[in-house]
């Protein structure tokens, strides 16, 4: 498949129209009154996803889970 305007720029009108249409229709089926809570919890979605995002970028992605100076620290203090 070749990369083309469209298919490079797609992701910019496709899932923000999914994400307002999923809103829509969650707002419509919820009452008002539990409107506030909708809220709370794409606050803490939003959160939470933005903490699992940076975990697996900063340990995943890099290969590694401490740094070396960080891990020669520790088996130096502890051979003391």
């Amino acid at each position: 498949m070749q990369l083309n305007r469209w298919n490079c720029y797609s992701d910019f009108v496709v899932y923000p129209a999914v994400v307002l249409a999923l809103s829509g229709l969650a707002l419509r089926i919820t009452p008002v009154a539990d409107w506030w809570r909708c809220g709370l919890l794409f606050l803490a979605g939003a959160i939470a996803w933005t903490l699992a995002e940076y975990a697996l970028h900063r340990f995943v992605s890099t290969g590694s889970l401490g740094s070396a100076r960080c891990m020669r620290r520790i088996t130096t203090t502890s051979a003391l």
